[in-house]
């Protein structure tokens, strides 16, 4: 399984012209997976939907249900991990890129 941690902590406006833009530093206890439609990973290179999951994930949206069953989804990945068992669908279409982990 190939997992991409989660990263935050660059100014995009450093960046210019079309520059590639870095992710940043690792966020502790996150883990972030390249999913196609069907919740699998995806290999490196291939673009699909950018999925968080971790301590720092919240949980579902206040008085929203409906919103949170359409963004917070059962993480397959979790292997009995309480703190990844549901993972937070951003919506983003991203590609993990460089070489397989």
């Amino acid at each position: 399984m190939r997992i991409l941690h989660c990263h935050a902590g660059y100014d995009t406006r450093d960046f210019k012209g079309g520059a590639s833009i870095p992710i940043g530093v690792p966020l502790a206890n996150l883990r972030c997976y390249v999913l196609d439609e069907y919740l699998q990973l995806l290999p490196v290179g291939v673009p699909g939907e950018l999925m968080v999951s971790g301590i720092q994930v919240a949980r579902g949206y206040i008085k929203r249900p409906d919103l949170t069953a359409e963004k917070f989804v059962a993480n397959p990945f979790a292997r009995g991990d309480l703190h990844h068992s549901r993972m937070y669908r951003t919506g983003e279409l991203t590609l993990l890129a460089g070489s397989p982990a």
